[in-house]
């Protein structure tokens, strides 16, 4: 387990205390030409998680919030899942 930096840990309280709030990065991609079959996407985001693996983590929070959040492997992360 890793504990969340200062820095994370404010964006997270920031979030938390106004749901309208959202501090997230989101991107958008135009690719031109036919989309991939499902089985080469499948295969070009499992080597994408295994280089970034933090992508298959959560955040837990400590009890009473005494200490910094956590990074935790997510048991139930299902690649299939997301893309449907």
């Amino acid at each position: 387990m890793t504990e969340l930096g200062p820095l994370d840990t404010g964006f997270m309280e920031m979030e938390d205390t106004d749901r309208r709030v959202s501090l997230g990065i989101r991107t958008v991609a135009i690719v031109d030409g036919p989309p991939p079959a499902q089985q080469e996407l499948r295969a070009w985001l499992d080597r994408g998680l295994e280089r970034h693996w933090r992508l298959r983590q959560w955040v837990r929070r400590r009890l009473m919030d005494l200490k910094a959040p956590v990074w935790e492997e997510d048991p139930t992360f299902d690649l299939g899942h997301h893309i449907r």
